[in-house]
């Protein structure tokens, strides 16, 4: 395989569940070492400090019914805590996380995850979500899944595991790891990434 040990590592301890903590209903914060220099080939664009996926379009409709009125979160429906963190990051003044920092994603990391999944990764203010188009939170055994993928992608891009965008090659040594963790992610997903990322990358990158 592509891609060396430092992923199997990293696998490992995303499937003991010790570097993605789940809070307020399907949102994610991550922590993770910060190191400097940049990542060749991989880009990231957005809206102040939101970052979606391309197809999103329907989802950042949501952010017309945040409440009008200054209502405590406890009172908010999980679409409209949504729509309310996704207005704070596209109006916020700090920028997307950079290369090596954590939650960075590549526009195409977020594209090539909602292609394989089916759901989108909205990454806001130091946060992430999992969400479908129309705002809904997946179960959550898939909502899980979905983070550990994200997840692997950060932590293996911040190490230095690959460069460039995400490749098929990449992606299916990433998912013989989980499921030599014992952790497998579903197979359907390989299948939309081959699909998807033929059409997409060039030969493989990943280092």
């Amino acid at each position: 395989m592509l891609v060396n040990s430092s992923t199997r590592t990293a696998v490992s301890a995303l499937v003991s569940a010790t570097s993605v903590v789940a809070v307020s209903d399907g949102i994610t914060s991550k922590s993770a070492a910060v190191t400097s220099g940049p990542v060749e080939g991989a880009k990231s664009s957005g809206f102040g400090s939101l970052l979606a996926p391309t197809t999103a379009g329907n989802l950042l409709n949501l952010i017309t019914e945040m409440p009008s009125s200054d209502n405590s979160a406890k009172s908010l429906t999980p679409r409209q805590w949504l729509a309310h963190s996704m207005t704070l990051a596209a109006n916020s003044p700090e920028e997307l996380p950079q290369a090596r920092q954590p939650n960075y994603y590549s526009q195409a990391d977020l594209d090539t995850i909602k292609a394989v999944t089916g759901y989108n990764l909205v990454v806001m203010n130091g946060a992430t979500a999992v969400v479908d188009d129309q705002g809904n939170l997946p179960s959550p055994d898939i909502a899980k899944k979905v983070s550990l993928l994200a997840a692997t992608i950060e932590g293996n891009r911040a190490a230095g595991a690959f460069t460039g965008e995400v490749t098929l090659a990449y992606l299916d040594d990433v998912f013989a790891q989980f499921t030599a963790a014992k952790e497998p992610l579903p197979s359907e997903w390989l299948d939309n990434a081959l699909h998807y990322l033929q059409g997409t990358n060039g030969p493989s990158n990943a280092a």
